[in-house]
């Protein structure tokens, strides 16, 4: 055993040098704007947010630090109207991370480190009551938990299984597995599935109206069609934003835990936002060390696409959240400003 680990390891420091260029989505010939970020003014002090959702005129702020995770800020009003979900392990609690996710009537909290799902009423995100509902609990280690309806979730995770993603019903029972892991580099498909899952951790969008998956990692996006709970989604196109390799401490039997992103690799995808037409992109070109290239909003359409890339201002240094409204043609970020800031720019797409 101890052999095959570190033939596993020997493997992935080889691999580093072996990723291929040939693949990538290329936006040269795309038109590209530069745009320019204001700041949307924010009455507490900003902690460590990993997610914006908009609901209408209002914000949900996944916030990591605090005692309350979720902030729901009316941004033309400048008012916080509510603090939801109180962190700890009591009742109507819940332990950070958190990956938060909505419907048309429940905003969905998935606990990443106890595999808990719960939900929250949309139209109570303004009242008083904060009660939550516990729907239920995987038995299996999923880092995304993401509601494609009310009765159907799609998973991923680390595990040994052939397929990369999971769908399940509103009781938490698995209904069908889908999805193959990303082959861009070679020897990739040798590697054990669940280093790979660890690799390609993957999020979740979709799209607003039309049943069509949204699935990315740092540098690969797939974009899917579903139908029902028990039937396979299908693949409709896999795209590579950028060249990726990754590296592995040799001394580490744990391979599990060593692969890391190799230096020369650019950071890749950050956040991804869906409207009825595109899917958005926030990509940072740098790579480890490098802060020089401005950060890009990346624009394809749902069959994979290039349509355009905005350039952010270069005073913004670092983005860690996206979401837009094409009705009112703005998307929002969290950036950092040089403190943490809600800023929203134009998305100047014709």
């Amino acid at each position: 055993m101890k052999n095959i680990k570190i033939g596993i390891i020997y493997a992935i420091i080889f691999l580093c040098s072996c990723s291929d260029n040939k693949n990538v989505l290329v936006f040269n010939s795309v038109s590209q704007s530069d745009v320019e970020c204001f700041p949307i003014p924010y009455p507490p002090i900003l902690g460590n947010s990993m997610q914006l959702l908009k609901k209408d005129s209002l914000l949900l702020i996944n916030n990591a630090q605090g005692d309350s995770l979720i902030h729901v800020l009316d941004f033309k009003n400048n008012i916080v109207h509510n603090k939801l979900v109180s962190k700890g392990a009591g009742p109507n609690e819940v332990i950070s991370p958190l990956a938060i996710s909505m419907t048309d009537d429940n905003l969905y909290l998935y606990d990443r480190q106890t595999f808990r799902l719960f939900s929250f009423p949309i139209d109570m995100m303004l009242s008083e009551g904060k009660d939550i509902k516990r729907l239920f609990t995987l038995n299996v280690s999923a880092s995304m938990l993401f509601p494609l309806s009310d009765s159907m979730f799609v998973a991923s995770g680390f595990h040994d299984e052939v397929k990369r993603f999971t769908i399940y019903n509103n009781k938490g029972e698995k209904m069908s597995e889908f999805g193959d892991y990303p082959d861009y580099w070679y020897g990739e498909a040798d590697l054990p599935n669940k280093i790979r899952g660890l690799l390609h951790q993957t999020f979740f969008e979709k799209h607003p109206s039309k049943k069509m998956l949204v699935a990315y990692s740092g540098h690969v996006l797939g974009i899917y069609g579903y139908e029902t709970a028990n039937k396979e989604p299908f693949l409709i196109k896999e795209v590579l934003l950028g060249k990726y390799s990754f590296k592995s401490d040799g001394n580490n039997a744990n391979v599990t835990a060593s692969p890391r992103m190799d230096e020369g690799v650019e950071r890749g995808i950050i956040s991804v936002a869906c409207s009825s037409n595109y899917i958005y992109i926030a990509y940072n070109p740098n790579k480890k060390g490098e802060d020089n290239l401005s950060y890009q909003i990346r624009i394809i359409d749902w069959y994979g696409n290039p349509i355009k890339l905005l350039n952010i201002d270069k005073k913004i240094k670092k983005i860690t959240c996206l979401t837009i409204d094409e009705t009112e043609t703005k998307g929002y970020i969290i950036a950092q400003n040089p403190e943490d800031t809600i800023m929203y720019f134009d998305l100047d797409v014709d």
